[in-house]
């Protein structure tokens, strides 16, 4: 594979602004309408987008490690750990430091438990956050993920294959018990949402036998994407039923198998996360309309901007008075403009850093 990976970006862009749109619908910052009621189960899915994230983390680290090691015969665990570092933390950091500013002014009131969970990548742990800091847990989960992943694929890369099926199994027995058994401390952590990126890795390590797979089968671009809103479609159909009266035996073994159900399909389940690998394989290797689109040059730079744009949104989508009055143009400017800063004066800076230790 090449260094530049073609179409990530574009998919990136596409999680990016679904999650703010997902943010804005939540509180009440666009109009609601029945006319987007089906649409919305994409168009409005921010678990969904996080999700597409995860798998490419996943796929795109595991992507590097074995790069890495075709080239050097070896893995610097050193040098990864610092790639990663100024990759992520300079514009985390300073998220942070804004927020300091913030509380300082009145704007905002963090407890310290926001603090301290935010500070130290744990916020996946806490869910009785402040808005401002609850999209973190997602970061916090990717930092849980690169510190364990490449240690384990490096120790026992000739096992990878059996090892990342075990975990994936392991995630998803997890899930099945928090369904079960529900427990909110649980519900966004690596235990429950691993297996996304666990994906990524699996698909990651036999790419090769996949992209031959695909290989001139264009018609599984729409059958993936036909399956993708199928699974959610039918987790939502479950989900209303759960709360029905059970008047017979075939809604009685239904509401009885709702853990298995939600643990494979809809916006986080097993099977959505493979289908979610596979579309991100067929985008990098299938030349088509989807291939083009997702490389235009405003997806690809929109995608430079996601972390960022990750990072900031959330301060312009609160459920507060004065966000309210502004028009839902205003806040996306506001949003981009800040994503901006971010990237150029921090981000970017940073990441001329890392060809001292090799590209990532």
């Amino acid at each position: 594979m090449k260094n530049h990976i073609p179409s990530l970006n574009g998919l990136r862009a596409i999680c990016i602004l679904v999650v703010i749109a997902y943010h804005f619908q939540a509180h009440r910052l666009i109009f609601q309408n029945s006319t987007l009621k089906y649409a919305s189960f994409f168009l409005f899915n921010g678990p969904l987008g996080v999700g597409v994230f995860f798998v490419i983390s996943g796929f795109l680290i595991t992507t590097l490690l074995i790069k890495e090691k075709e080239v050097s015969h070896n893995i610097s665990l050193k040098n990864f750990y610092i790639r990663r570092t100024i990759r992520i933390f300079p514009a985390y950091y300073f998220l942070l430091f804004c927020y300091f500013v913030f509380q300082l002014l009145g704007y905002i009131n963090l407890s310290r438990v926001d603090w301290l969970s935010s500070l130290t990548y744990t916020k996946q742990f806490f869910t009785n956050s402040s808005y401002q800091t609850s999209h973190l847990w997602s970061l916090s989960v990717e930092e849980m993920f690169y510190i364990l992943w490449p240690v384990i694929f490096s120790k026992f890369s000739k096992y990878g294959t059996l090892i990342t099926i075990s975990l994936i199994v392991a995630v998803n027995v997890s899930r099945m018990m928090q369904y079960s058994y529900p427990m909110p401390t649980m519900t966004n952590t690596i235990f429950s949402r691993g297996d996304s990126l666990l994906i990524g890795c699996l698909f990651a390590i036999h790419y090769n036998k996949i992209v031959a797979f695909i290989a001139q089968k264009r018609y599984l671009l729409m059958l993936v994407f036909l399956l993708l809103l199928s699974s959610i479609y039918l987790s939502k159909y479950l989900y209303h039923l759960a709360p029905m009266p059970i008047t017979n035996i075939k809604l009685r073994l239904i509401n009885q198998q709702q853990p298995l159900f939600y643990s494979l399909l809809g916006n986080t389940g097993l099977i959505t996360n493979l289908l979610i690998g596979l579309l991100i394989i067929i985008s990098i290797n299938i030349k088509s309309i989807w291939f083009k689109f997702l490389n235009l040059p405003i997806m690809e730079y929109i995608g430079k901007l996601s972390y960022s744009l990750y990072l900031w949104q959330q301060v312009f989508t609160a459920d507060n008075s004065y966000l309210l009055k502004l028009p839902v143009v205003l806040l996306l400017a506001c949003i981009f403009i800040a994503a901006c800063l971010s990237y150029y004066l921090i981000e970017k800076p940073f990441l001329k850093l890392r060809s001292n230790f090799i590209r990532a």
